[in-house]
Order: C-alpha cells, then structure tokens, then sequence
C-alpha cells in the first residue's frame, strides 16, 4: 500500500483536475471585483472605525481603568462562542465528496483532514489579529501607546487565537451536549473572573488582557503561560482531529450544501431554517398551561425557547452583550456606531426568543384555530423576547455599571423594544419578490444580487439604523427620543399589517 501523504496527494490532485473547479478568468473576475470594492467600500468603513475609535472620549473609554477587565471578559466570552460555534460549524467542514474520499477511507484523520483544519484555524488568527492590529494602530497613532506594547499585545493575541482555534475544533468534536456545557462553564468562569480579579488572574483570556495598551512593555509570567497553553492546544488538535465521526462529517457536509444553495438562490429563510437547532431536552415539560392568556404564551414561548438549550444560552449571553454596547455607546459622543453594532447583536440574539412570531404568521393565513385574532397573537408571543429583553437590561446595565461607565437606560430599553418589533416584522416577509431578480448591468457585473441581497437583510440593516438612531437622541429631550420610538414602531407595525396582507 502506498504511504499517507501519496495517497493523499493522488486524491487531491484528482479532485483538482475535475471540470467543475474555477478557472483562470474566473479567478481574474473575482480580483477585479476586489480591486474595485475595496477602496469604494472597505477603506471608507475602516477609516470611519479609526476615527470614532481615535476620537478622545473613545479613547478614553478604550483606556479607562475598567478597560482590561471588558476586554478579558470579551475574549473569554468569544472562546465560549467558539465551543458552541464548532457543534454547529466546525473547522473541518468539507465538500461531500472530500468527505468520502478523505474521512471515509482507512486513512487517519490527524493526516487527512488537517489541512482543512488549519486553514480554517489560520483565518481565525489572522481575524483576531487584525483586530488587535487595529486597536494597537489606533493606540500608537494617539500617542496612548509605545511599539513594543502594542506588539506585545497583538502577539498575545495571535498566541491566544490559537487556542481559540483548537478549541472551536474541540467543540466540533465532542457532541453537541457536552459542547453546550463546556461553553456555558466558560461563560461562567469569564463572569466570576470579572466580578472576582483573583480567580481571572488564571483565566488564560485575563493574561491576554493585561497587555492590553498602554500596558508596560516587559514579559510577564503569564505570557510564558499562555505560550505553553497554545502548545498544548496545539498538541491536543491531534487526537481531537481523530475524534471526528466521518457520519457527523457527512451530515454536516449535506447540511451546508443545501443551506448554501437555498442562501445562493435568495432564500434565506429557508436556509437559516436549515441551520436551527432541534430541541434536545425537556420533551417531558408541560408547556401549556391553564391562567391568564398573557401567562399562558408566555411560559409557553419559553418552554419552547429552553428546549434549544444552547442556542437559548448563546442568544441569551449574546443580549447581554448587546445591552452593555447599547449602555457603553450612550456614554459616549461617536456611539451611535457603538449602538448600531449592539442593536444588530441584539436582533441576531431575540432569533431565539420570536419563533412565536413565526408562530402568528403562520395562523394568519390558516383557517381561525385559536380563538386569538392575528393581532392579539402577535401581541402576545411578543411577551417572552421582552421579558427576557427586561431582565438582559438589568443585567447588562449591573455589568455596565460595575466598569464604571455611565448608562441612560431609556435609549436602551427603547432599541430593544424595537428591535423586538423587527422581529415581528421579519417574520411575515414571505417570499422574494421575482421583480427583484431583474437583472442590472453594470461595470461590476449584475447588481440585480444587490437588490437581493438588500431585502434579505432588511431587517437586520433596520435594526443597526434604529440603534444609532435612538441612542444619537439620547443626548436631547426624552421627549425626541419618545418620539422617534413612536414614529419607528407605527412604520414597522404598518408594514406588518401590509406584509401579512399580501401573504
């Protein structure tokens, strides 16, 4: 039999000379595009990212003494988004047939599937570090910060994104269960960490952040730590390679491959709903009960909701993050991009709160089956994304409070309320128009995917408007930010009403 590596090379090498691969003008076409987009659309939101970052009350804030505990609470919380990222996608997700060829065969994952792995694996580094490139190059221009501590910072990072990656591996894995519970351990770990500084002292993301610029330039004992942490993650990406079922492969193989030609030809619902997860426990929970109508929906909307455990957990945490950017931005002078970040987070995080609204949608095009009128349902499914909203503000705005910053917590509780309202307008969508797929010549090729692209992501682009909106008010009377809450919800609940009249 022949060695791993030719035979590898022998597989590899035909699945390259197959004739659906890209050729060369389609390469150049893609390259065009780029060199046209990048100065038009790239360079202009990165020079407006700088200068709100460089901005002085910015800077302050970045800077400030509660600034190392956010961004070690903000690196802990994204090593527990890896973890339950790698159950749904992992970093080894393959075409189907390079799941027959490679993972079903008798050759040893550790050498077949490492490359996938390590691209993968490469494209997460190289995400932190621009991260923390731009950070140090916004500290360095303003003078906040030396060259050797911002290289020492964005080394740090570079060596912790590592382990971020194995362990995005690692949740890819183990099952989606234990995934689940490793990932809310760290959520837990990175709170006690920032309520309690000894026990963040041996978080790994804490060694990170105590680099955080204008920090000295001299190593510490945790930077040798945290090199011999990424070796060990490395060593363990091995047998962690090993553990993967080629069954789960080829699952997760046919699941994206459908959910990327329903996202390809323009139906996102339809692939998103591909992606949601089945409920896992609590099959045995009573989830109707007897009492008022209001208590009824609601208990039963959360009985539904905890059923997805993880993907109640992530949307739950990822609320709460939203509210401390909503609450950070209303403190500052430039937070209206802030908030426009925080109101998009929080609309991907109600997704998994408003299948109730699915829920009413549905019933509004069927035959009366539950004695509620189309309003009173939607009224009523609404009640459990703003109760959970409620409670992630209180906490979101505790944890605001606890790194010192000042919150109005009226411009929060109003982005909130309507990106709640969003969702319920998102919900009755229906299909995409075909006048949308008309198509539009163009120097960059047709733009008619533009159109597309656009009413797919209306919603979300609504929800990152309304947050700069609300909180660029904030500053003004209540009244004006009463006002605009009222004027926004009457344009969305009209255009409710309208969607559900031509469904």
């Amino acid at each position: 039999m022949k060695p791993t590596g030719e035979r590898l090379g022998a597989l590899r090498r035909a699945y390259r000379a197959r004739g659906a691969r890209r050729g060369a003008s389609d390469m150049a076409y893609s390259l065009y595009l780029a060199a046209l987009m990048t100065p038009l659309v790239a360079f202009p939101i990165l020079r407006a990212v700088v200068l709100a970052l460089a901005a002085p009350p910015s800077l302050a804030a970045l800077v400030g003494p509660s600034s190392v505990a956010a961004v070690g609470a903000a690196l802990g919380l994204t090593l527990a988004g890896l973890v339950w990222l790698g159950a749904l996608y992992g970093p080894v997700n393959l075409e189907p047939a390079f799941v027959r060829l490679l993972a079903d065969t008798d050759l040893p994952h550790h050498r077949a599937l490492v490359r996938p792995f390590v691209t993968k694996a490469a494209i997460a580094v190289a995400a932190l570090l621009a991260a923390a490139v731009l950070f140090g190059g916004v500290f360095m221009g303003a003078g906040v910060a030396g060259l050797g501590g911002a290289v020492r910072f964005m080394a740090l990072c570079a060596v912790f994104a590592v382990v971020g990656a194995v362990t995005w591996l690692a949740g890819q894995a183990a099952s989606p269960r234990v995934a689940g519970l490793v990932g809310g351990l760290l959520t837990v770990l990175t709170v006690l960490g920032l309520a309690v500084p000894a026990v963040g002292a041996v978080l790994p993301w804490d060694w990170v952040a105590v680099a955080w610029p204008p920090a000295a330039t001299s190593f510490a004992l945790s930077d040798v730590a945290l090199v011999l942490l990424a070796f060990v993650a490395v060593g363990a990406a091995r047998p962690l390679l090993d553990l993967l079922r080629s069954a789960r492969l080829a699952e997760d193989a046919a699941r994206w491959r459908a959910v990327g030609t329903a996202a390809l030809s323009g139906d996102v619902a339809h692939a998103l709903g591909g992606l949601r997860a089945r409920p896992s426990v609590g099959r045995r929970w009573r989830a109707v009960r007897g009492g008022p109508s209001a208590a009824l929906f609601l208990v039963r909307d959360l009985v539904g909701a905890a059923r997805t455990p993880v993907r109640l957990a992530v949307g739950v945490v990822s609320l709460v993050v939203a509210v401390v950017l909503l609450a950070v931005a209303t403190s500052l002078p430039t937070g209206w991009v802030l908030a426009a970040f925080g109101a998009a987070l929080a609309y991907l995080a109600l997704g998994a709160l408003t299948d109730g609204f699915r829920h009413a949608t549905d019933a509004a095009v069927a035959p009366p089956l539950y004695g509620y009128t189309t309003p009173a349902l939607f009224i009523r499914h609404g009640l459990a994304p703003l109760a959970v909203a409620l409670v992630s503000t209180a906490v979101g705005v505790g944890a605001a409070a606890v790194l010192g910053v000042g919150v109005r917590v009226l411009p929060v509780c109003a982005v909130l309320v309507l990106v709640v309202l969003i969702r319920a307008f998102d919900s009755a969508k229906g299909p995409l128009p075909v006048l949308l797929l008309t198509p539009m010549p163009s120097p960059f090729g047709d733009l008619s995917s533009l159109n597309v692209s656009l009413w797919q992501a209306d919603a979300f682009l609504i929800a990152l408007v309304t947050g700069a909106l609300a909180v660029a008010a904030a500053p003004g009377s209540p009244v004006d930010l009463l006002v605009l809450t009222g004027v926004v919800a009457g344009v969305l609940v009209i255009g409710l009403r309208r969607r559900l009249g031509r469904l």
